[in-house]
């Protein structure tokens, strides 16, 4: 991977991207940015893998959005981190999220390991509330 992807890469996070756990369906990191043509998702997706799907509201404009989750969301995060500025407290905060709960891979899972998920996806959303720039 190109040191200048890596740094375009955060470049977009930062100022299009979106870190979010999703809990609803089990347990999973989250990664999306999102933009009006076409071009930079379909970089992102042939670079970084991930979907990318066209988004229609009727009430929005048209918009091109690429995803990455679970493993994948980590990984590509963790090639972004030394160049992110806005968004590094949120992933530093998944990074931390991921190491300190346990997954489960269908399992049920007991209400102290949800209390412990529900915390952590309020602490993200509070940081995205909070940005440093």
């Amino acid at each position: 991977m190109l040191r200048d992807d890596l740094c375009y890469l955060s470049g977009l996070i930062d100022g299009e991207g979106s870190i979010t756990l999703e809990i609803t369906h089990g347990w999973a990191p989250r990664l999306a940015i999102s933009q009006k043509f076409p071009a930079i998702i379909r970089w992102l997706h042939q670079t970084f893998g991930g979907s990318m799907y066209q988004s229609r509201d009727k009430e929005r404009p048209q918009r091109w959005n690429w995803v990455v989750s679970g493993r994948q969301a980590v990984n590509v995060l963790a090639m972004a981190l030394p160049w992110l500025v806005e968004k590094k407290p949120q992933a530093e905060l998944l990074f931390d999220a991921q190491r300190q709960t346990t997954q489960r891979h269908g399992r049920r899972v007991s209400l102290e390991e949800k209390a412990l998920r529900c915390g952590y996806k309020l602490a993200l959303q509070e940081a995205k509330r909070h940005a440093t720039v």
